[in-house]
């Protein structure tokens, strides 16, 4: 996914603004992102890399490659097959685990979401209709 933006330093030029590369594992599950950011044209920044582990049961919503493009990295959850279990940033330094109750179905009804370094901890709830 890429978002351009005019240079106006640089002769109003087109550059990437943002660019996010995606690389899947065997099950089409998101396995890592890299994102770049450039403030104007001459930016060499190194990528952010984002890495992800998933479980074997159904995530709760797979909005796909599509759900990825609607909401950039905010998504990642929800744009993979199977399960997130966890997330591991560490340009920022950020981590966390995902841990869930299922239905019989194998579909999530509710999760904790843990920071991995804070302890902080957000519970989730999962809804179906």
């Amino acid at each position: 996914m890429v978002v351009c933006r005019e240079d106006k330093l640089n002769g109003n030029q087109l550059f990437e603004l943002q660019k996010t590369v995606y690389t899947y594992d065997a099950k089409n599950n998101i396995a890592e992102m890299s994102i770049t950011f450039k403030d104007h044209i001459n930016t060499n920044d190194p990528p952010q890399v984002l890495t992800f582990t998933y479980g074997d049961r159904f995530s709760a919503l797979d909005l796909g490659i599509e759900g990825g493009a609607l909401e950039g990295f905010i998504s990642y959850g929800f744009s993979s097959p199977n399960n997130l279990l966890g997330m591991d940033n560490p340009d920022i330094p950020q981590s966390i685990s995902y841990s869930y109750e299922f239905d019989n179905n194998s579909k999530p009804v509710k999760a904790v979401e843990t920071d991995l370094l804070t302890n902080e901890k957000i519970n989730i709830s999962y809804y179906y209709q």
